[in-house]
């Protein structure tokens, strides 16, 4: 289980990654050291799944450490974990939801940043390959891979805002079309 976790976490961190620097597909890790297991299996009981070499490790978190948005409000990724946690902590009211996260959950995630980077760093080297961690390193260690970290946080507010803009444009057809599903589906009186 623990390594979907971390291919789940290396894809969706990729992705966000790459959208957020305007690739409009979605990234997938072709070089995965895994393919998912099955329903019920854990690749970490797997002892045929190679695990990554010291250098891969070591490329793997200077790579995730290059990566880091820094708090873990940064961290998009992290939402739907923190959304279970909440339902399971019967938090339900958004105002004490919101309070809860700010001055509970990310400051204790953020005592334990090194091991969301060491989690990102085992995802980076199960699923990448020697080489790629090796260029991904090289690029944003590079002056134009850190320009890109550098103007990461405008581009990411430029995409939310036109996320945004594009939503309040579109709500009318979203309505129209869950109005449509919900009475397809019968979910409607």
């Amino acid at each position: 289980m623990r390594a979907v976790l971390k291919i789940g976490l290396t894809l969706v961190a990729v992705a966000f990654a790459g959208a957020a620097f305007g690739q409009q597909q979605p990234v997938a890790a072709p070089h995965s050291a895994a393919a998912a297991p099955s329903a019920g299996a854990d690749a970490d009981d797997d002892d045929t799944t190679p695990k990554p070499s010291a250098e891969a490790m070591k490329l793997a978190r200077t790579l995730a450490g290059y990566l880091d948005t820094g708090s873990a409000k940064d961290k998009p990724w992290l939402v739907p974990a923190i959304e279970n946690l909440l339902r399971q902590m019967e938090v339900v009211q958004r105002d004490w939801a919101k309070a809860v996260v700010d001055d509970g959950i990310f400051p204790v995630l953020d005592k334990h940043k090194d091991e969301l980077l060491d989690a990102e760093a085992d995802a980076y080297a199960e699923t990448l390959s020697l080489d790629d961690l090796k260029g991904a390193v090289a690029f944003f260690g590079s002056p134009a891979g850190q320009a890109m970290l550098k103007a990461r946080p405008a581009v990411l507010q430029y995409d939310r805002d036109a996320v945004d803009a594009l939503f309040t444009r579109l709500k009318p057809e979203f309505a129209a079309k869950v109005k449509d599903v919900m009475k397809a589906k019968g979910w409607t009186n």
